[in-house]
């Protein structure tokens, strides 16, 4: 059960943060043009600069507390990995081509990394 909570958790925090994403697209088309990047800050995006990843991480690793294996403990650690990397990618980007993208804003765990 403990798990599987902390799986439910994770699913919930990683659809929120998409759904406040999803809120920032302009309205148009597709044929009226790209779209502008915004600066998200409601959820934990004032806190780190991927939250949704965060929350993933936290499902997956609720994957591993019902799996109980070594293995399933290996892939949270790969995702952590993968996700960690492209964090600090996205957060490079933001910081070269977003103006008032916080600098002190984590990557992807909040107050530490």
């Amino acid at each position: 059960m403990i798990g599987l909570s902390i799986y439910v958790v994770g699913q919930l925090g990683n659809f929120y943060h998409h759904w406040l994403l999803a809120s920032l697209r302009p309205s148009k088309t597709k044929d009226e043009g790209a779209s502008a990047y915004k600066v998200p800050s409601s959820g934990m995006f004032n806190l780190v600069t991927m939250p949704h990843y965060t929350f993933e991480l936290i499902s997956w690793f609720g994957v591993a507390v019902v799996a109980g294996s070594l293995n399933s403990l290996l892939v949270v650690a790969g995702m952590t990995s993968y996700l960690g990397g492209r964090s600090v990618a996205t957060k490079r980007w933001y910081l070269a081509n977003l103006k008032g993208f916080p600098k002190e804003r984590k990557a992807i765990i909040p107050f530490l990394f």
